[in-house]
């Protein structure tokens, strides 16, 4: 399908003179993603020039436009970063996450960045710190997946998810420092930590995953929560458990 349309309607293409800034700013305007992308291309060759072009479409009434904007002026040199750092203090959860993301693009300072949000009051923003994380080597990444993994409230699924991501290739040394922190016996695990041990479902776990899948003293879910992860365990171990 090339397009849709009324009967009798004409369509007209708009004519953009990308050769200006006002025709740039047209075309970043555009629903077009081929035409917003020549004027977002016109406008990063400027550098630092397009500042105040980028400063006017952060303040269109579309927030989607808004969004451009601030992608843009990421591209725009040292001011255009500074801009964008200062809204990661912004009062809306999705601009501080847009301005996250076009910082972690420009390669700027994401673990600063990151250790700063790790304490957002908004769980979408500590969930787009834990998909930052996802790349990140242990050493560098321990400390906040700590503190990330203590504001999951043992319920939100998409929190977890995020986690369990931020942890790939990490599983089993993740799952080692909580369990010393706060883990204790695997009857005594809380929503939160036996969520996280589901998650990752490292081999070192399947030994606590059984006495929770055998011990009557649990709920029916949380036994059957590790019967799944046990089931996710894929090594001998996990399939003697079983």
């Amino acid at each position: 399908i090339y397009r849709i349309v009324p009967d009798g309607a004409k369509p007209v293409t708009p004519k953009i003179d990308l050769s200006t800034t006002v025709g740039q700013i047209a075309a970043m305007k555009s629903p077009a993603p081929n035409v917003r992308y020549l004027g977002f291309e016109k406008l990063v060759e400027q550098g630092e020039a397009s500042l105040n072009a980028a400063q006017n479409l952060t303040r269109d009434a579309s927030p989607y436009i808004r969004a451009r904007g601030i992608w843009l002026q990421s591209k725009l040199g040292p001011k255009g970063i500074a801009r964008v750092e200062a809204l990661l203090r912004d009062k809306e959860p999705q601009v501080r996450i847009l301005a996250f993301r076009a910082l972690r693009r420009a390669n700027h300072r994401m673990l600063e960045h990151a250790a700063k949000l790790a304490d957002d009051p908004s769980i979408a923003v500590r969930r787009e710190v834990l998909l930052a994380l996802r790349d990140v080597p242990l050493e560098k990444s321990k400390d906040l997946l700590l503190k990330l993994a203590e504001s999951y409230d043992g319920k939100d699924r998409w929190y977890l998810e995020a986690f369990g991501i931020a942890c790939e290739k990490k599983e089993s040394d993740v799952f080692r420092m909580l369990l010393d922190k706060t883990g204790g016996s695997p009857l005594n695990w809380d929503a939160r930590f036996a969520g996280i041990a589901w998650r990752l479902h490292p081999p070192q776990a399947v030994p606590f995953h059984k006495i929770r899948a055998m011990s009557p003293s649990l709920n029916p879910v949380a036994r059957k929560q590790s019967i799944d992860a046990l089931a996710f365990t894929f090594n001998r171990p996990a399939a003697k458990a079983m």
